[in-house]
């Protein structure tokens, strides 16, 4: 089987699928998280921003928003939905491992487990060195990760289906190993052209499993201060203290 680059097909379909109420559900957790605490941002660095759902909360509530993605198609999709939206955002390709940013910005974001996509321990130092230089002294850095009790039972479903319409129809198939304490997904996707051809898309997705202490260990090496990492329920938006390894979801709070 042939794979296009991960979030390539995936662009055209991953709105349509309902993933960017995430984002944007994520984004006001953080806010009100960071409120708890008396800081109030006034810019953002959303990270790994896909189709820009989160970036765009943030910008409709007043912050100076730039979204970072690897994607181009996805990117493209973020400009669209911010020009219909008639906000202001910038978005910028590249690869968030290694930014090179003039600017740096009082929060950093990262949402959606892209976290869960960096391939080794060298890889997130990167991201961590990466990100801790775009911080202004005293910025937050905020992210959230699927635990491996998360991809080794929700990933561990056999086939799903993601979308079912006239024009479209989604699958996504996905195992554990726990060997190497990742879990690929594949995505296929059936797309119905102009001409009611139908064309097929697979993208291959994996995701790793870091431990909550290994994460924390490595941003305090890098020189964050965890404050805290919190349990988030996907299916209610509920947050719960303190987070642990048998949440599926936990969120890390940093600052610089």
């Amino acid at each position: 089987m042939r794979f296009s680059p991960p979030y390539s097909a995936y662009a055209q379909v991953y709105d349509r699928i309902g993933q960017r109420a995430f984002g944007e559900r994520m984004a006001g957790v953080m806010i009100e998280v960071l409120a708890e605490r008396g800081f109030h941002p006034r810019s953002v660095l959303d990270l790994g921003c896909g189709t820009g759902s989160a970036t765009l909360a943030f910008a409709r509530i007043g912050l100076e928003s730039v979204g970072v993605d690897c994607s181009a198609q996805m990117l493209e999709r973020a400009r669209l939905h911010t020009g219909a939206a008639l906000l202001t955002a910038r978005f910028i390709e590249a690869n968030m491992t290694d930014l090179q940013l003039t600017q740096q910005f009082e929060l950093a974001t990262c949402i959606y487990d892209a976290i869960n996509y960096l391939e080794d321990e060298g890889e997130v130092m990167r991201f961590f060195h990466s990100v801790y230089r775009q911080l202004t002294p005293g910025g937050f850095f905020l992210f959230d990760m699927n635990t491996r009790a998360r991809l080794s039972s929700s990933w561990e479903q056999g086939l799903v289906l993601a979308g079912d319409s006239d024009d479209l129809y989604v699958t996504y198939r996905s195992w554990f190993d726990p060997a190497s304490d990742a879990s690929p997904l594949v995505m296929t996707a059936f797309i119905r052209d102009e001409h009611g051809c139908w064309q097929r898309y697979d993208e291959e997705h994996v995701e790793r499993a870091w431990p909550i202490d290994q994460i924390s260990g490595w941003l305090r090496e890098v020189g964050f201060r965890v404050h805290e990492v919190f349990g988030y329920i996907d299916a209610t938006g509920d947050v719960q203290r303190p987070g642990t390894e048998a949440h599926g979801r936990v969120v890390f709070v940093t600052s610089r």
